[in-house]
Parts: C-alpha cells; structure tokens; sequence
C-alpha cells in the first residue's frame, strides 16, 4: 500500500485518572460508511505500570514496541469493521519509523504524526500475539493531522 487511502478521520484526547491513562487516538477512515478500514495511532504518556511513556516532538523505530498492550506509540491497521470496535482483522507495526510532529495533551489540541516504511503484522489484539502464518502490511506512507 503505497498512502492509506483516507477520506475522513479524527483525534481524541483523554484521560482516566482510575487506569492512571493520559493518551491520544488519531484516526484515518477509508470510507465515509461502514464498513471501514482504519489507521490508527494511539499515543501513551501514561499508563499504571508503564516506566515511562512517549516524549514529543520525536521519531521513533516502530521496532522497538514490542507488543500491543505495553506500546506507547501504537500503529495498528483493522479491516472490514462494522465499526470501530469490531473488525474482521487487525494488523499491528512491527518495523517503520514515526514521526510524533504535534500531539496536544489538552482540549482542544492538534494530533499530527507521519508513518514512514511501516511493516504490520496481522496480529491478534485481544490475547496480543501475531496471527500464525497471517499477513502483512507494507505502507509506504500516511499522516494523521487531526483536531481534537
């Protein structure tokens, strides 16, 4: 896949003071009716549990997030989704490079992030494992510059 080929999309901030959760979502959609493919990248500054939590402005080696649960700057791809909970697969970066340009930690703010090279692996997200013998991804490029 040479761009994601997005129509619509948009950002979310929020926190959850019980989870001890800071974080932003942006999200890019194929179409503007269901069913959707989605981009999403989801940003963590703060998790319970988590050591440290992602710096801003920053490039980053998608590489060096080793899984779903404990990633602090998530790229995940779903497919065929009704909605945006339910999806027929979903596809997590293994290898790439991620550019966090602005992401905002107020309302209203801004979520702008560029992908780069990113390889996804079809991937499980519920138990978090890859799908055995799953496919792949190759998505040369996409921006998520999105209000929130």
């Amino acid at each position: 896949m040479t761009v994601f080929p997005a129509v619509d999309g948009f950002a979310v901030y929020s926190t959850t003071a019980d989870a001890g959760r800071e974080h932003a979502i942006g999200y890019e959609l194929d179409s503007n009716a269901p069913p959707y493919n989605t981009l999403e990248i989801d940003v963590y500054w703060a998790f319970n549990g988590m050591a440290t939590g992602v710096v801003i402005p920053a490039v980053r080696n998608l590489a060096v997030e080793p899984d779903y649960s404990t990633c602090t700057a998530c790229v995940v791809i779903r497919e065929d989704c009704p909605d945006l909970d339910s999806c027929a697969r979903a596809y997590f970066a293994r290898a790439g490079t991620i550019n966090l340009i602005d992401i905002g930690r107020a309302v209203p703010g801004v979520f702008h992030a560029e992908l780069t090279n990113v390889r996804l692996d079809e991937w499980r997200l519920g138990p978090d494992v890859p799908v055995v013998d799953g496919g792949c991804i190759l998505l040369n490029s996409a921006v998520i510059n999105r209000p929130y």
